[in-house]
């Protein structure tokens, strides 16, 4: 094809001001064919009409691959530039690495610059949403769709409203929708947990809009996280990124999939009834499914296809153990006993913190309690009222040598040296009289076999008194110190009969001072 420069700036301009074809080629005075050579070029290399004057009349004639006369020598290639916003979206890659590869190619091709400019009117004329260009596992956009899904109570009929959120990654636009019942703390959590577990990793930043769940102050003074988002992030190894205040572009591609769920997937849904949260997530992934490996005519590799060739390589891995859902409840003061209540109940914490501020995480099963984001504390979840749970290296010094047990734990420590022992132990708290006396005879008991090193004896002489029927602890005591338990299950009056005549009214025998001294001979 032949045409002039002033001819081809002609028809851009009138084909951009929406004339046809016809009329076009009777305004400029060429035939039909030459203009719809332009027009077929514009569909895929768009101009716009202030830019024309930015063309040299060599450069517009490459740029339509028109030359003036049959031989042209000058005729530039122009690179494909599908695949160079395909592999742009590639870890580490530049615009000006593809130049390089395209221009070793083909050695008269565009200039650096002209590449750059044409390569922008491609990637911003092919679709709004790819003005934001991420890397692969880079990011992951999300949000909250405007509209709500009824859920109806399976046994009363009442009606609950679930929210959809919409988490979307930056390179393949690879999207995953998950309903819950609220957008409060836990729930945003548990829409990351499943996720990431959808995925298979976790993608190097996160960029959310300032909802109360994830941003609690987003201004000129400063930036404060939710915490408990903040320790999540921390424990899948991500960034929080959050959008500036009123400005919905800078998570445009986010705004998008949000428009495409509810358009395609929750609208198809709205007649459709739901009796649990669950069973609306079902409808909602086998509908996702379809939209992530659906081709156009626009974008001929669907949103799955381009998840494997880039997200999928580049996010990290999962953390080795899952988190935890949990909650906070912050600068909590510990009390002069060392203590930090909860749920009407005192748990311990070490001494050294009496009166400062901390924080605890309460999961399912456990209290963990921070001081300074470092870990001061675990207990296991208490579920009485009114109790005291604490832990020996908690204590000071000094009243940690003051310390007895309690009841259950003096039969736990006895069950634990064994059963005669632990017979022995419940026969004295069950007997009828003082039980915080004999408590504390049983802990003066213990520290005095701890520390004489008794506690391998111990065993064999509860048998021993046992047998005798001896349940005073200080005649238990001398029996340990005597090693009077190592005596043989025949009574040393019977071993002595033999020899020694004990039928005098005067002569007491052995059985006398076992049970009275703990001894077998006085």
């Amino acid at each position: 094809m032949r045409i002039e420069t002033d001819k081809i700036r002609q028809i851009v301009r009138l084909l951009n001001l929406g004339y046809s074809q016809r009329s076009t080629a009777i305004q400029v005075q060429t035939n039909r064919s030459s203009v719809k050579t332009i027009l077929d070029k514009l569909k895929i290399f768009p101009i716009d009409n202030s830019e024309l004057n930015l063309f040299t009349n060599i450069e517009l004639l490459d740029y339509f691959e028109i030359s003036r006369i049959p031989t042209y020598p000058t005729r530039k290639i122009y690179p494909d530039f599908e695949y160079i916003n395909q592999e742009l979206k590639k870890r580490d890659m530049t615009l000006e690495l593809l130049w390089q590869e395209y221009i070793a190619q083909y050695k008269e091709g565009l200039s650096y610059s002209r590449f750059c400019h044409v390569f922008n009117h491609f990637r911003n004329k092919k679709h709004a949403s790819m003005r934001q260009t991420f890397k692969s596992g880079e990011a992951l956009l999300v949000d909250f769709c405007g509209r709500t899904m009824e859920i109806t109570s399976p046994v009363d009929g009442s009606k609950s409203y679930a929210q959809v959120f919409v988490g979307v990654l930056g390179a393949s636009a690879y999207t995953f929708a998950y309903a819950v019942p609220s957008q409060k703390v836990e729930h945003w959590l548990e829409c990351f947990i499943k996720t990431f577990d959808h995925i298979g990793g976790v993608p190097a930043t996160v960029i959310t809009d300032n909802l109360k769940s994830a941003v609690l102050k987003n201004n000129k003074t400063g930036l404060i996280f939710q915490k408990d988002f903040e320790d999540f992030a921390a424990h899948y190894d991500f960034a929080i990124i959050p959008t500036r205040p009123r400005h919905p572009k800078d998570k445009g591609l986010a705004e998008v999939s949000v428009q495409i769920v509810q358009r395609a997937v929750l609208a198809s849904l709205r007649n459709q009834k739901f009796f649990s949260i669950d069973e609306l997530n079902q409808a909602i992934q086998k509908k996702m499914n379809v939209i992530n490996r659906k081709t156009t005519r626009r974008f001929s590799i669907s949103r799955y296809e381009q998840f494997l060739a880039l997200d999928s390589k580049d996010i990290s891995p999962l953390p080795l153990y899952p988190y935890e859902l949990c909650s906070w409840k912050r600068h909590v003061r510990v009390s002069e006993f060392y203590r930090v209540e909860y749920d009407g109940n005192q748990y311990s914490v070490p001494y050294t913190h009496i009166h400062l501020h901390v924080d605890l995480k309460v999961t399912q099963s456990a209290i963990h309690v921070f001081y300074e984001r470092e870990k001061i504390a675990e207990h296991a979840i208490n579920h009485g009222i009114r109790q005291d749970i604490y832990l020996d290296e908690h204590m000071s010094p000094a009243h940690r040598t003051q310390k007895g047990l309690s009841k259950d734990e003096i039969i736990f420590w006895a069950n634990r040296t064994g059963p005669n022992t632990s017979q022995y132990v419940c026969h004295i708290l069950n007997q009828k009289g003082d039980l915080a006396r004999n408590i504390k005879s049983l802990n003066k008991l213990r520290k005095w076999i701890v520390d004489n090193q008794k506690s391998h004896c111990l065993e064999d002489a509860c048998d021993f008194a046992s047998q005798r029927q001896i349940y005073a602890l200080d005649r238990l005591q001398r029996i340990i110190a005597n090693n009077a338990y190592q005596i043989q299950q025949q009574p040393l009056s019977d071993a002595l009969s033999n020899h020694i005549p004990t039928s005098h009214h005067n002569i007491r025998g052995a059985d006398y001072y076992i049970q009275n001294f703990g001894v077998a001979h006085a």
